[in-house]
């Protein structure tokens, strides 16, 4: 495609508003709040949460006998991970570990690592 060929939108799509983000009003309503597809104003699902929980499986068994993904040392599977959780931390308040699970552990090491860059970072 050169340049020149550029892909137009369908008739009517540029007539629609554009999204506007935050809180929305709606008529004979109080509190209105907008919520994204993936939000709910209930938080997670049980289910999601144990699912989430599940899928570490694979994680947690390797940090039971070693103190990262990688061994003695953090390597890329190690800050893969940490970014999944250093995400969740700050949007959400949320506990997505139990305290005594080996991946919690993992995840209060690789907060300090850098000189405990990870914990400057605003929690949720």
């Amino acid at each position: 495609m050169s340049a020149l060929q550029r892909p137009q939108p369908r008739p009517g799509v540029l007539a629609i508003d554009p999204y506007v983000p935050g809180k929305s009003t709606a008529p004979g309503v109080a509190g209105v709040f907008k919520l994204s597809s993936n939000e709910t104003p209930l938080g997670p699902s049980p289910k999601a949460v144990a699912a989430y929980r599940a899928v570490l499986e694979p994680a947690r068994r390797v940090l039971r006998d070693q103190k990262f993904l990688a061994g003695e040392e953090p390597a890329y599977p190690d800050y893969a991970l940490a970014g999944a959780f250093l995400w969740a931390r700050i949007a959400s308040p949320l506990e997505l570990l139990e305290l005594d699970d080996p991946v919690s552990a993992w995840r209060e090491r690789m907060l300090d690592l850098f000189d405990g860059v990870g914990r400057k970072a605003k929690a949720a």
